[in-house]
């Protein structure tokens, strides 16, 4: 099994013990729910019948539930990754907040705009800052 596999087998396992229903998970229970339904061997074996079942279909299964949990399932998650990667990436910058006399000489983190007027500047000038390994004392 590859890893991506076994992560979303862990996540969808969660969700599901918690009592959240998941679309994926709904198509494996309950289409092997329906399967077992036919099989009249297992039915005997716990003690139940086919008729105990009527109201599991196909036809309720996908209409009554996967259609409902998928469009939940979109939802929720476009909503809640969408809201989280806006507060985390796109929301707007807040205004800086002034400094007190006491702490203004300390040095603080670069805003988005310093950073972003740092990656503009003239790097060309830096190479005559440089000194080459002529021009550095030789130690013995």
């Amino acid at each position: 099994m590859s890893f991506t596999v076994l992560a979303t087998l862990d996540l969808i396992s969660a969700f599901v013990a918690a009592g959240f229903e998941h679309s994926v998970a709904n198509m494996y229970f309950i289409s092997l729910g329906l399967l077992i339904k036919t099989d009249s061997a297992f039915l005997t074996t716990i003690g139940k019948s086919a008729a105990d079942y009527v109201s599991l279909t196909w036809a309720n299964f996908l209409l009554v539930n996967l259609l409902p949990v998928t469009l939940g399932n979109l939802i929720g998650g476009v909503v809640l990754v969408g809201l989280t990667y806006w507060f985390i990436y796109l929301r707007p910058e807040s205004a800086p907040v002034p400094l007190s006399p006491r702490t203004a000489s300390t040095p603080h983190a670069p805003t988005h705009a310093e950073v972003e007027a740092d990656g503009q500047q003239d790097w060309s000038t830096l190479s005559s800052e440089v000194t080459s390994p002529e021009s550095t004392p030789k130690t013995r």
